[in-house]
């Protein structure tokens, strides 16, 4: 019933993290921000995930890696001014998408078609 307040919680604490890595691009992030930018990503991905177990009964495995290589730049967040971070997580998410695009492109297809369609 609340499956979607990850999601929700998740862009909050993103932009939380967005907002302070603008402010120091040129430093690295202290822990509370950079888990605030890519945790905030990996409870969006996790309620995505969660949303598409439930209803649709199948796991979306490349959101779960992309939140392992979230996590992974969460590790390594105080070896990087701030900007390479958001810029690596910005590359995670280019990956996920350009992923995505190519592999579900039969089922996207499938899903538009008249042939899925209920209404008359």
């Amino acid at each position: 019933m609340y499956a979607h307040l990850p999601m929700i919680m998740g862009a909050i604490f993103f932009s939380l993290g967005v907002k302070k890595t603008l402010a120091h691009t040129d430093k690295a992030l202290a822990i509370i921000p950079a888990v605030a930018l890519c945790g905030g990503l990996i409870l969006y991905l996790l309620g995505q995930v969660g949303l598409r177990a439930r209803c649709g009964g199948s796991l979306a495995w490349p959101r779960i890696v992309a939140v392992l290589a979230l996590g992974a730049l969460i590790g390594v967040s105080g070896e990087f001014v701030a900007l390479a971070l958001l810029s690596g997580v910005g590359l995670v998410f280019a990956l996920l998408v350009a992923y995505e695009t190519v592999i579900e492109r039969a089922s996207r297809r499938r899903i538009r078609s008249d042939e899925t369609a209920t209404w008359s």
